[in-house]
């Protein structure tokens, strides 16, 4: 995320110290600066006070604006203006201060699947990897479609006592299941999760597939011995469409797991970024993977 600090606020000597704040996250490489008044750097009141490696940040972030003619996502300024991604300095703090959420069903497997994506699409993934590293990033778990809402919003309620609605300073991205039985198939909204993630400014993602084990490739577990055989066979016999939506919980077996042990997987040494792209070539959608990394790097 690029930031830009209103130029006005240089000249606040109570926002001194919360510029500095809002530097030192750019400093650890969290965000990006976009800064193009050369006057703050010669003529301002925050100049004076500031220390010096912030004055060189400001310098090479005043390079790179010019030369890199970067654009800002976000703008510190001195009223909150959310339409148009204007935050005062005190809610700005907050909201960049704030971890991006990766909300899943089950976030203790699921987050295998993310984990394999990030180590597989090594270009989509190398930044969400060092913001999970940072802890400036983090899976949340919701405990399955019926409990999303509550988790969501008990998330929400952290901020109630903030001077804007909690959603604004929230980021967020909610990774789930379709649990279509068949390609054509509608999504059955039946909690009112899309709309409430409308609601509140969540990104979202509905998976094409029936369910996040329906990505794995069968040459992966085709051998476990302790699978059901007899529903396995059943599923090497299905067009790689009907694959899409069979229910792999089928192929448990009371000594062996699917929802517990093929997640997995997908962080195995094994996996490859060309089985998962071909694990999606036939989908309407066959870069499905890499959008889904994109929109979480969109939110940090």
């Amino acid at each position: 995320m690029v930031i830009k600090i209103n130029s006005s606020l240089f000249n606040e000597e109570d926002c001194v110290n919360k510029i500095d704040t809002i530097l030192g996250l750019v400093l650890h490489r969290r965000y990006e600066l976009f800064f193009d008044d050369e006057d703050v750097l010669e003529n301002s009141f925050w100049i004076n006070e500031a220390r010096t490696n912030y004055k060189e940040l400001l310098f090479e972030s005043f390079v790179h604006t010019i030369e890199g003619s970067i654009k800002y996502d976000v703008e510190i300024n001195e009223k909150d203006d959310i339409s148009n991604k204007q935050y005062s300095i005190d809610n700005g703090i907050i909201f960049l201060e704030g971890k991006v959420l990766i909300f899943l069903e089950n976030a203790k497997y699921d987050s295998y699947f993310i984990k394999g994506l990030i180590s597989n699409f090594k270009n989509q993934g190398k930044k969400i990897q060092r913001f999970l590293d940072k802890r400036w990033a983090a899976f949340e778990n919701c405990g399955g479609k019926g409990n999303v809402i509550n988790q969501i919003s008990h998330i929400l309620s952290t901020y109630d006592n903030e001077s804007l609605e909690s959603y604004n300073y929230l980021r967020a991205v909610l990774i789930i299941d379709s649990d279509r039985k068949y390609k054509d198939e509608e999504y059955r909204d039946e909690n009112g999760i899309v709309k409430f993630c409308e609601d509140n400014n969540i990104s979202m993602h509905i998976l094409e597939k029936r369910e996040m084990e329906n990505y794995l490739p069968m040459r992966l577990y085709e051998n476990i011995d302790l699978l059901n055989q007899s529903e396995l066979e059943k599923f090497k016999k299905l067009t790689f469409d009907e694959r899409d939506y069979f229910d792999m919980e089928n192929l448990s077996t009371r000594v062996y797991l699917t929802k517990k042990n093929f997640p997995m997987f997908f962080d195995h040494e094994a996996m490859s970024q060309e089985m998962l792209l071909n694990q999606c070539s036939h989908q309407r959608e066959p870069d499905e993977l890499i959008i889904i990394l994109k929109k979480i790097t969109s939110l940090l």
